[in-house]
């Protein structure tokens, strides 16, 4: 399984590829990625082998991974977990932005994905579907609102809070398959994502 130190955007920008430039020129030029993105056919598009300085931002220095950035529309958890096996990731937690309802609370994946038939709550079961069709239509390009199925209000699918267990955004650097990552470079990375910055260690 592959593994993934993540850094991204907590929240879609106007200028992703203004981002990506700068920080990809950053890495560069410490030598901590190559100049050139990988031309193999099975490699995303921006994607980057690691360079001579990539040492000096590794605990263990036997070896180093890839880094994909990410500028398109993407909900970023399916991305880094896309070798799990699952076409949709059920969040742990889906709370409306206007009556801070959790409107999937207590449904079962089991039954949700059909591996068993415990009764579900209909609402909350019909909002997990229209979800997972949501999210792929917002990585397409489109606006997506989805109806709380409490206080009716369509919101949104980006402005629901999912205890970041599905995370919307438009821009993500993607460190895989590579050791811990030194403190000192995390910190630094993330001062130059600046506002709305995360971490994921997955």
């Amino acid at each position: 399984m592959e593994t993934s130190n993540t850094f991204i955007k907590n929240a879609t920008i106007d200028s992703p590829q203004i981002l990506m430039e700068n920080i990809k020129q950053w890495l560069i030029n410490q030598q901590i990625i190559s100049s050139k993105a990988q031309p193999l056919v099975f490699e995303a598009p921006n994607t980057y082998y690691g360079d001579i300085g990539c040492k000096k931002i590794i605990a263990d220095q036997d070896f180093y991974g890839k880094v994909e950035f990410i500028t398109q529309k993407i909900e970023i958890m399916h991305t880094v977990g896309w070798d799990w096996g699952v076409d949709f990731l059920l969040p742990d937690v889906v709370f409306c932005p206007q009556c801070k309802i959790d409107l999937i609370k207590g449904i079962d994946p089991a039954t949700f994905y059909g591996e068993s038939s415990l009764e579900q709550d209909p609402d909350g079961t019909k909002f997990l579907q229209e979800l997972r069709d949501g999210i792929a239509l917002w990585k397409s390009g489109k606006n997506i609102n989805l109806q709380c199925h409490n206080c009716l209000t369509k919101s949104p699918i980006e402005k629901y809070d999912y205890n970041n267990s599905l995370i919307f955004t438009n821009f993500a650097i993607i460190f895989w398959n590579w050791p811990e990552l030194k403190s000192e470079f995390k910190n630094a990375l993330m001062v130059k994502l600046g506002k709305d910055a995360l971490f994921l260690d997955l």
